[in-house]
């Protein structure tokens, strides 16, 4: 987003005849980049290039899309889609031309709408306006603050403040200024809480709540025409790589890690970028003028940071059904399902044993209760590798320590440790239990029969020929099961 007075004119536009747009193409990437269209058929603006603006993430990766042209909130489930009647969520124009989205940690989803000059909550369910939280004139962006969980707000050329809107508690909707920059668009939160927003072209660094200078304002790098803010993966209290989606089509990188910050451009060829939001998974989703463009590593990898807080990464993790294996069992079966993690559809899955495939499923057999026999007599690896339906590959790994060279149940045989002069006699506890006296000449093996299953002590009295003691102790997994 960019000017009052061509929001303005969008909403008159909503009015005209809209024209459709078909599938975008020439984009470019950098080297490491490839991009797609994620979610077209998005009605463009007859006078100008708007469509849609706001884009926001369930925790369960389902993408929510604003369209300012005209009026309606869109969901996709993940792999994208068409916008279209199916896919709308609202039953009906939203008024007040509608701008930036963002949900909570807990799930609310909410809304700018800039005409009208507030923040609503929106049903995710249903599209519908739930209530209105706070009065911001021109509300514009819209970022939740990871550390203290609040709503902050911006007012594109309506003002030059940044506002805090309270999420929590008592003062709920409370509004009050947080920061001062002029002509704030697109704004993001780093996992640090620090606020990063597009002020008049220049990428600004604004510290965040948990900062000793809450609000202060710095001057990153000049990026023209940049609106949405995104960010590379990074461990905390490290400076990120930030992402900027651009009014012109392009997505400028701004390595922050470098003193002066680099600049680089990972996409060209686009019609027009407001806003960005990354999923769970790390992928880069952007708004052009009438589809949403995904931006990803080559191999599908990605590497950004969620933009909506709580959000579960996809993945697949292995859970044993019966009984779990107890340390050093011997098991001749493993019944074991593969559940999904996030929204994601799977298509096949590879099982592995200590590296070697033993198993594939298809379909609804990835899903569905696994039983795996022939196990080996050491311990062992188990790992899937399923491959989404998208052709992602995901992974889950248990290791078992099963047959683990225990020790039998049946007899054990131990070697008396020498204590000065022979030995004569032998006192054996197990668990604390006496369970053998040995006496004789010169003692140097003991054998025990009939032990306990699972882990045990063994503890040795010694007694050598001059009276003198020696006490010893040994812990032991006692085999369960065929061994």
């Amino acid at each position: 987003m960019r000017h009052r007075v061509a929001l303005t004119a969008v909403v008159a536009t909503i009015l005209l005849p809209l024209a459709s747009a078909g599938v975008a193409a020439g984009y470019a990437t950098a080297p490491g980049y490839v991009a797609h269209n994620y979610v077209t058929g998005f009605p463009k603006s007859a006078v100008n290039h708007w469509g849609p603006l706001g884009i926001a993430f369930d925790q369960s990766d389902s993408l929510y899309v604003a369209d300012t042209v005209d009026g309606n909130i869109y969901r996709f489930q993940p792999g994208g889609g068409v916008a279209s009647p199916a896919t709308r969520l609202t039953s009906s124009p939203i008024p007040g031309a509608i701008t930036g989205l963002a949900f909570s940690r807990s799930g609310q989803l909410y809304l700018g709408r800039y005409n009208s000059g507030d923040v609503v909550e929106i049903d995710p369910a249903s599209g519908q306006v739930v209530r209105t939280i706070a009065s911001v004139s021109c509300a514009t962006g819209l970022a939740i603050d990871p550390v203290s969980g609040d709503l902050f707000v911006s007012q594109n050329l309506c003002g030059n403040t940044i506002w805090r809107v309270s999420l929590s508690g008592s003062n709920f909707g409370t509004v009050t200024p947080f920061a001062t920059a002029p002509a704030v668009d697109g704004m993001a939160f780093d996992k640090d809480g620090d606020l990063y927003a597009e002020s008049a072209g220049t990428l600004t660094k604004i510290d965040g709540t948990a900062r000793p200078t809450p609000g202060v304002v710095k001057s990153i790098a000049k990026i023209p025409g940049a609106d949405g803010v995104a960010f590379g993966a990074h461990a905390s209290g490290s400076p990120p790589v930030a992402v900027a989606n651009r009014n012109d089509g392009i997505v400028t990188r701004v390595d922050l890690t470098k003193t002066p910050p680099t600049k680089s451009d990972i996409f060209t060829g686009g019609s027009r970028g407001d806003f960005a939001a990354v999923d769970s998974a790390g992928c880069l989703y952007i708004t052009q003028s009438a589809s949403i463009v995904r931006i990803s590593g080559t191999n599908d990898s990605c590497s950004f940071e969620p933009t909506t807080p709580g959000a579960t990464p996809p993945g697949v993790t292995i859970t044993v059904l019966g009984s779990p294996p107890t340390s050093c069992k011997g098991l001749r079966s493993l019944k074991f399902r593969i559940r999904r993690r996030g929204r994601v559809r799977l298509r096949s899955a590879k099982i592995y044993i200590n590296g070697k495939v033993v198993r594939k499923v298809h379909g609804h057999a990835v899903t569905a209760p696994i039983t795996l026999r022939h196990l080996p007599r050491s311990s062992f690896t188990l790992r899937v590798v399923v491959t989404t339906k998208r052709g992602r590959k995901l992974r889950s790994a248990r290791h078992f320590s099963v047959n683990c060279g225990c020790t039998s149940t049946r007899r054990l045989t131990l070697r008396v440790p020498r204590h000065g002069s022979r030995t004569v006699r032998v006192v054996a506890f197990v668990n604390g239990h006496r369970t053998k006296v040995v006496r004789g000449h010169s003692i140097r093996r003991i054998v025990l029969k009939g032990l306990p299953a699972g882990r045990f002590t063994v503890k040795l009295v010694v007694v050598n020929a001059h009276g003198r003691r020696k006490t010893t102790r040994r812990t032991f997994v006692g085999c369960s099961g065929k061994t």
